[in-house]
């Protein structure tokens, strides 16, 4: 379930016992759980995981320390290689904006 942050809020507080001043571990447990899951939720709808080779993470880097978001579409739409091949628009401009985001992988083998 993909959650808004007040849905998160929500989700969050009903998780925490009304008499919280003498926790079980099952409260504990249900509150952990839940926090997870809430966390989880809301990582894979506003922040998801790139996956990108080592190459393709530093040829963006390149650009987002030293030019346009437009620049680096233009460039890879010239390049006469594979790179990025997998990635869309939309995953282009997440590691973009958020490279901590971005997750290597292993290089394709094309040669290099």
């Amino acid at each position: 379930m993909a959650y808004t942050f007040d849905e998160a809020i929500e989700e969050l507080r009903l998780a925490i016992p009304e008499k919280f001043y003498q926790p079980t571990m099952h409260d504990v447990a249900v509150i952990l759980e839940t926090q997870n899951k809430v966390v989880d939720s809301l990582r894979k709808e506003y922040a998801p995981t790139i996956e990108m080779t080592k190459h393709e993470k530093k040829y963006l880097l390149r650009y987002l320390n030293n030019s346009s978001f437009n620049w680096l579409i233009e460039d890879i739409f010239s390049l006469e290689t594979d790179d990025f091949e997998k990635l869309s628009d939309e995953d282009l401009m997440q590691a973009w904006l958020h490279p901590e985001t971005i997750k290597i992988i292993e290089e394709k083998n094309n040669g290099r």
